[in-house]
């Protein structure tokens, strides 16, 4: 992909999975997230800063993955399961309910990858 600021996910998968985890007694948000190698390194004002641009989360991966199935021509999306807050710097706790929503959304990804015929975009968009 040439450089960007963005890399998007399969808007088809996205909206597959978002319907799979319906059923479920999760919040689930949709938006954009912001991934950083530097883990326990963001800044408040990075944080700040993504946080009035409307990021939701932050994580390492999905940006790699997203370019990675573009370029493979896989559709791909992501599910995150929040855990901590970099707003309020609260540390990660082991959370039942975190445990909960990780099983789900696994069970929901699994149930997908099995029913979804996603395609990726064709090259050039995302």
């Amino acid at each position: 992909m040439p450089p960007g600021r963005t890399a998007s996910p399969s808007a088809v998968l996205t909206q597959h999975l978002t319907e799979a985890l319906a059923p479920y007694d999760l919040p689930v948000t949709r938006g954009p997230i912001w991934t950083t190698d530097a883990p326990y390194r963001e800044t408040t004002a990075e944080v700040t800063r993504y946080g009035a641009e409307g990021i939701l989360a932050a994580d390492m991966e999905a940006a790699a993955v997203f370019a990675v199935g573009h370029c493979r021509t896989v559709a791909v999306a992501t599910v995150l399961a929040i855990a901590d807050s970099l707003v309020d710097r609260r540390p990660r706790q082991h959370s039942p309910d975190t445990e909960y929503a990780l099983h789900t959304v696994l069970a929901a990804a699994a149930q997908v990858l099995h029913t979804s015929t996603a395609s990726p975009p064709p090259l050039g968009e995302h």
